[in-house]
């Protein structure tokens, strides 16, 4: 696979009761942390990069835990440039959509928790970022190339989930 950047995106260790993202639930006077319902395992961005002769980058996901399954996801040219500048930390002149965003949201005390690839739909991933602020924690609808750049960009990088489901149906 040609590669965009020519390096590998460097993992975080996590232990095995970590595979499980957790949410917090806030209530009157208490706070708890509870399993997200669906079990997801953690990944990092391997490659970006286009298969010749396809025309369209992809961006390969591995599974930080054994068995180490992989998940690859098509996106456009600029989508995958974008990514894979997020994923080699590089900076431009002016801030570019992803940067912006986190912006907004250190600035507004929210945190960018996490990213849920939570289904696949033909060609198509729904994919969600995890936010939280002072009035707890929502799920944010995004294309999962815009909520990798900015769980790249953001410091430090933030978990990559995926949903066991959609592992088993599009994994190899």
């Amino acid at each position: 696979m040609m590669d965009f950047s020519g390096q590998e995106a460097e993992s975080k260790d996590i232990k095995n009761e970590d595979r499980i993202p957790k949410t917090t639930i806030t209530g009157a006077d208490q706070k708890s942390e509870i399993p997200i319902p669906d079990v997801s395992l953690q990944m990092k961005i391997v490659n970006v990069g286009i298969n010749l002769p396809d025309s369209y980058p992809k961006i390969t996901l591995e599974e930080i835990l054994p068995p180490h399954r992989r998940l690859t996801i098509k996106t456009g040219a600029m989508e995958g440039i974008a990514v894979s500048y997020a994923q080699n930390k590089i900076q431009t002149k002016r801030p570019l959509t992803h940067i912006l965003i986190l912006d907004i949201l250190n600035n507004f005390s929210l945190t960018l928790e996490r990213v849920l690839i939570t289904k696949a739909i033909g060609e198509l991933f729904l994919t969600e970022i995890v936010i939280s602020g002072p009035k707890g924690q929502k799920r944010i609808d995004a294309r999962p190339s815009d909520a990798l750049a900015i769980a790249l960009y953001h410091t430090p990088e933030v978990p990559i989930m995926v949903s066991e489901e959609v592992l088993i149906s599009r994994g190899y």
